[in-house]
């Protein structure tokens, strides 16, 4: 048996594990199905491939669900269409209407697009969140800075009193 990994997930394992889930989808497959896949591949159990998917990557990759299940949804209606006017064979339900090497170039493209787009979300995601904790540093630093204005302010009135007081010891004990 393979050892199971415990390690934190990395950010490539998080886009495997979207690909991977996301083609399950497209396929129409389920994605209990996805995770075992997921789990040989990255070493995990298919349970740590579930659990990360529902609690984490799943949120960042909400637009690509959606788009995968209506690809299936096109894909089931354009075979259901198919049989109903017996234009496309059971064993060549795409292949009749466009070339094999049409079709596989139109669903690499479209992987690819899904991949880049979810890619791009996810960066866009970190970015915005590397902006929120630069904001936040930035409004820490403020309060900092107003708090130094203040206690320098505080100083330097300390200061000349300290001045005005020296200032007037001086001169009595000049005039005595």
């Amino acid at each position: 048996m393979a050892a199971i990994r415990q390690d934190a997930w990395t950010s490539d394992e998080d886009e495997l594990l979207a690909e991977l889930v996301l083609s399950y989808i497209k396929a129409g497959s389920t994605q209990l199905k996805a995770f075992e896949e997921a789990g040989v591949q990255l070493k995990r159990t298919p349970a740590a491939c579930g659990f990360r998917w529902n609690s984490f990557v799943r949120k960042q990759f909400r637009e690509g669900i959606e788009i995968a299940k209506r690809e299936r949804k096109n894909l089931h209606s354009i075979y259901q269409h198919s049989q109903k006017n017996h234009i496309i064979s059971d064993n060549d339900m795409v292949k009749d209407v466009l070339g094999n090497e049409e079709v596989s170039n139109f669903f690499q493209k479209l992987d690819m697009t899904v991949i880049t787009l979810a890619k791009t979300k996810m960066e866009n995601q970190r970015l915005q969140n590397e902006i929120e904790n630069l904001n936040n540093i930035v409004r820490e630093n403020a309060k900092k800075m107003e708090a130094f204005d203040y206690l320098q302010s505080e100083y330097q009135t300390l200061l000349d009193i300290l001045n005005h007081a020296r200032e007037r010891t001086t001169s009595k004990t000049v005039k005595k």
